[in-house]
């Protein structure tokens, strides 16, 4: 699994809110309730990402900001 750097994305209320970008292993999947989980389990509320995001790749480069 890949993840790239988490991003804002918009949100009404706050006007950004912390979205995860993720890639499955090669023949793996994923599922984003899994994925909650073990993220909230491990990092405190407002560190979880609001949104998460499964992708086939990484948009932009990795380890840089995903492109908009």
């Amino acid at each position: 699994m890949e993840v790239g750097s988490p991003h804002g994305s918009t949100e009404p209320l706050w006007g950004e809110a912390v979205k995860a970008v993720v890639v499955a292993a090669a023949g793996h999947q994923l599922d984003t309730d899994v994925i909650s989980g073990f993220v909230r389990s491990r990092l405190a509320g407002y560190k979880c990402p609001k949104s998460i995001e499964i992708v086939t790749e990484l948009p932009g480069r990795y380890g840089q900001d995903p492109q908009a």
